[in-house]
This record gives structure tokens, sequence and C-alpha cells, in this order.
């Protein structure tokens, strides 16, 4: 019978513990479909779409079908609607109305109850957004309910959207549903853009590459374009010209870093299809900013002009990294091209049927989560493949810099940590650079064998890395001879590693053959490569004196 160890016993109880906590999740999860669902959302709003009413030219009353609804505005861009609205055992409750790039007034009996204006500077912006309007309604006696909107731009005038009733707690938990999923991925984008930069900056180490940085930039751009259109930042933010710049000023520089992201792409920077792109987006961008400054036309509809070029971006994108980059496996090429093409096509039919915004948004938000995992799986292959390159670029490195046989810094580590010294400020650190040196290692080698002497360099090397422990840096600079820099040390510390030095050595038995070692050291601040070279020759005389006195000693 097998005996059973801790390790084993250890792993049985741990899968026994997972499996009755799993069984017991099992059995509330089945027991617990029988309950009543709890929610915290609050009982939705409803719609308040019927029974409206405008008076055309002539003054004649006319019903309304239904909201959504587009009626004649008089030439100031300005319409009204109306309801009758009966009293009610609530005191007061609210609606949503949505206005889209219209200023907003709402009367009750003919009294002001409501106004909302866009700002009317700069001038020649003649849109700043479109935002939520919860309006409250007095219900504690009958009137009439008439909303009125003045279009900022021609495109909105006479719109009305629906319209929601309900209390102000209902409509607002109604707008935060909606929105949610496109307010997180929002969210989501900004939070993994910060994550890709402090990664990619600090923990892995990485050069940072510029594709890497602008993709990062996209990630945070498009995620605040995100939480923007959802709507949702009107509950934090009500500074109207952030809003418009959050809605209309994202999108071109989501375009500007796309370019530089594919800028990066090409080997030939100068290549006229690069060159053709980046005169297509200079164009657009510009015209769409001429047509805003001179009232010709607003940035609400100059925007294909931008959903264009992005279609065109994405497809760059697509052939250039199939054709230029390796990826590692065949199928994550698959993946990558399937997820780019179904974001172009993704981004074609919210710009074919963008009037339709029920349908198109969702679309659109596919088409963003579609570019994330494109970008993102090739992002992820090139800094695998830089982060390897880097690794392997600071093994040869360190590889280099190291004698193999001792495990020390080598005479490659020691010259270079001489070339590359500079002085930090006027105060000079203060130096202790010692010298070692095993005797006989010739007579070690011709009497016992290289393999013996290579043995007694190892355990030599071992007893100076227990007496000099973190306060310095070793370093083997010939066949027995090494060199160790302590930094800011006293001669009461250096006089105690020279002593545990001989004590370790005197007491070794890594070797079989005893071995004996000269040692001596100088203090020095240096201000100069030169003070290297002048302490290593007094530090090596002192070492030389000390070999006579052994010498002395012995006969």
């Amino acid at each position: 019978m097998k005996k059973l160890n801790f390790t084993s016993i250890t792993k049985y109880t741990i899968l026994f513990l997972i499996a009755l906590l799993l069984t017991v999740t099992a059995i509330v999860f089945l027991e617990g479909r029988k309950s009543k669902n709890i929610s915290l959302w609050i009982t939705p709003a409803s719609y308040f779409n019927e029974g409206w009413y405008y008076f055309d030219s002539d003054s004649r009353r006319q019903e309304i079908d239904s909201l959504p609804v587009r009626i004649p505005a008089d030439k100031f861009g300005t319409a009204r609607i109306y309801h009758k609205m009966v009293r009610s055992s609530h005191y007061c409750m609210y609606i949503d109305y949505y206005a889209h790039h219209q200023a907003v007034k709402a009367f009750f009996n003919d009294e002001l109850i409501f106004e909302y204006a866009p700002p009317s500077n700069p001038g020649w912006l003649k849109s700043y957004r479109s935002f939520h309007n919860l309006i409250a309604i007095p219900l504690n006696r009958d009137g009439i309910l008439c909303i009125e909107t003045k279009a900022s731009i021609s495109s909105t005038a006479g719109e009305f959207g629906q319209i929601r009733i309900g209390s102000r707690d209902e409509l607002l938990n109604r707008i935060v549903s909606e929105r949610l999923p496109q307010f997180l991925l929002g969210a989501v984008l900004i939070v993994l853009g910060f994550i890709l930069f402090i990664i990619t900056a600090f923990y892995l180490r990485v050069a940072f590459d510029r594709t890497i940085l602008y993709f990062t930039l996209l990630l945070i751009f498009l995620g605040v374009w995100q939480t923007e259109e959802s709507r949702l930042l009107q509950f934090f933010i009500g500074f109207q010209a952030l809003h418009w710049f959050f809605e209309y000023m994202m999108q071109p520089f989501i375009l500007i870093l796309s370019f530089l992201f594919i800028k990066e792409l090409f080997i030939n920077k100068k290549h006229p299809a690069l060159i053709i792109l980046f005169a297509c987006i200079t164009l657009s961008i510009f015209t769409q900013l001429i047509l805003q400054i001179t009232g010709i036309a607003q940035m609400t509809s100059t925007l294909f002009m931008i959903n264009s070029m992005f279609i065109v971006v994405f497809a760059y994108i697509l052939v250039l990294i199939n054709l230029n980059f390796e990826f590692a496996r065949k199928s994550v090429k698959v993946i990558f091209s399937i997820s780019i093409a179904l974001c172009i096509v993704s981004f074609i039919i919210s710009s074919a049927v963008k009037h339709h915004k029920n349908f198109t948004d969702p679309i659109l938000y596919l088409g963003i989560v579609f570019l994330f995992i494109s970008i993102s799986i090739f992002v992820i292959q090139k800094t695998q493949k830089q982060f390897n390159a880097v690794r392997s670029a600071e093994i040869y490195k360190k590889l280099a810099f190291l004698d193999i046989s001792t495990g020390v810094s080598n005479q490659t580590a020691w010259y270079t940590l001489i070339e590359n010294f500079s002085a930090d400020g006027i105060k000079l650190d203060k130096y202790c650079m010692f010298m070692f040196d095993m005797n006989n290692l010739k007579t070690i080698n011709d009497q016992y064998g290289h393999l013996e002497g290579d043995k007694a360099i190892r355990s030599f090397c071992e007893c100076l890395k227990r007496a000099v422990g973190k306060s310095g840096d070793i370093y083997r600079i010939g066949g027995d001879e090494f060199i160790c820099l302590c930094k800011n040390i006293d001669y009461t510390r250096a006089t105690q590693i020279e002593n545990m030095f001989d004590y370790y050595v005197k007491n070794q038995t890594e070797s079989k053959v005893q071995f004996t070692a000269a040692h001596g050291y100088a203090f020095f601040s240096p201000s100069s490569k030169a003070d290297f070279i002048q302490a290593q020759s007094m530090a090596d005389k002192a070492m030389y004196e000390n070999k006579i006195l052994s010498k002395k000693g012995r006969s």
C-alpha cells in the first residue's frame, strides 16, 4: 500500500473541500430558484409618447400619433408640442426630455416651469451637445403642458424625441440602465489603457515602443469618447464645453492617433500610401473645423468625413499588419483579421443607417469592441516579442559581464564601470578599493592539476563573498586577482573585511588544497576615471607589501 505523505494529504484534503463547497453552492442555487428575485432597480419609467398635439401655421390643432416626430418649425427654428395633464394624487411628476442640439422651455398653463439654453459663446458654435432634461410637472391641478424647442442647427428644427414620465428616481434609473453598458465599455478601455502603460513602462521595463504608446492613448481616447456617448458623464460633469470636447474633438484625435499607429507599422515612412492617407485625414479634419468656425456647417453634420476616414484607417491597419507582422501562430492571425474586418463592417453599417440610433449604436459598440480585440492581439504579440528580445539582450549582457567560474563580475564589467563613471554633484562619495590575490596558484595547478586549481579559486572567491557581504561588489580581473569596491565604509569595516577573509580562508573546506592570500586596500573619492586607476595602483602596492610580510612570517 502506497504511503501517504504530507503533500498528498494536503492535495486530497483541498480537493475534497473544493468539491464540498461546490456541492453546497449547487444545492443553494437549485433551491434558490424557487424564491422571488430582489432588485434595487426602481420600477422603470413609462413612455409618454401619446396624446401630444401642435398648432400649424394657420393655428389649427394637429394631433400627433406618437413620438418621436418632426413637426414644422418657424423661421427661427422654434417648435412647440402640447399635452393635456390631468390632476393626480401625485403632487409632482417628472418627464425626461432629451434635447438634441436644442434649447428647451417647458410651460404649464403658460407658466414657465423649466428652461435650458445652450451657451451662446463662441458665436460660431451653434451646437454644444445633446442632453437629458428632467422637467418637474406639477400635478396638483389640471393644465396644459407645453414643450418648446429652439434648434441650434437646422437638422433638429421641429424634432421631438421620445419622452418618458415617472418619478425622478425612476427616470434616472431608466437612463442609467439603458446607458450603463456603453459607459462600462468606455471605463474599461480607459482603465486598460492606463494598465497597459504601467505594465509596459514600469513592470516589463520595455523601451517604450511608439506603437504601444499610440495604442495606449488610443484606448484612453476611445474610452473617454464612449463614456461621453453614454450620456452618463452628465451625472458628474456640468461643464457643457467639456462635453462638447469629449463628443466631437475625441474623434479627430482618435483618427490622428490611428494614423500615428499606422505610421509606426510602415518600414518606409515616406511610402506613397502613407502620404495619401495623411493628406486625406488632414483634409477631412481641417475641412470640418473650417466649416464649424465659419458657421457653414456644424460638426454634427460633417461627422461622416471622420467616420469615412475611420473605415479607411482600419482597412489600412488590416492590410499592413497582415503584410508586415509575423504572428506567433496562424490562428492568432486569423482571429486578428476577422476581428478588424468585423470592426470595419460595423462602422460601415453604423454610418450608412445613422438615423436609426437604436439599431446603429449597439453595432458601433460592437465595432469598437472588435477594434480593441484586434489591435490588442497585435500589441500583445509585439510586446511579447519585444520583451523576449530585451530579456535575451539582458541575459547576453549579464553573461558578458559575468565570470562563469566564480559567479562574480568579470574584467569587462570592471572596466565598463570605470568607463561609465561620473561624479554626482559637488560632494564626492568615499570609496574603498580592495585588491585580493591568491598565493602560489601556479604551484597548485602544477602539483594538483587545473581542476583542483579551479576549485581552489572558487573556494577563494566564496571566502571573499562571505567576508564582504553586502558592503561592496567583487570583480575578477585576472586568473587569481580580484577587486572589491566598497562605497561609504570606514577603516574599521575595511579592517574587519580583511580579518574575516583571512579567517574564512584558513578554515575553508571546499578545496582540499590549503592556500593563502594577500590583500591590500586604498581609500579614495573619485572625481574622474583616472582616480580609479590611481586607487587600483595604490591598493595593488598595499597588497604586495602584505604578500612580502606574509612570506617573511612563514619563513
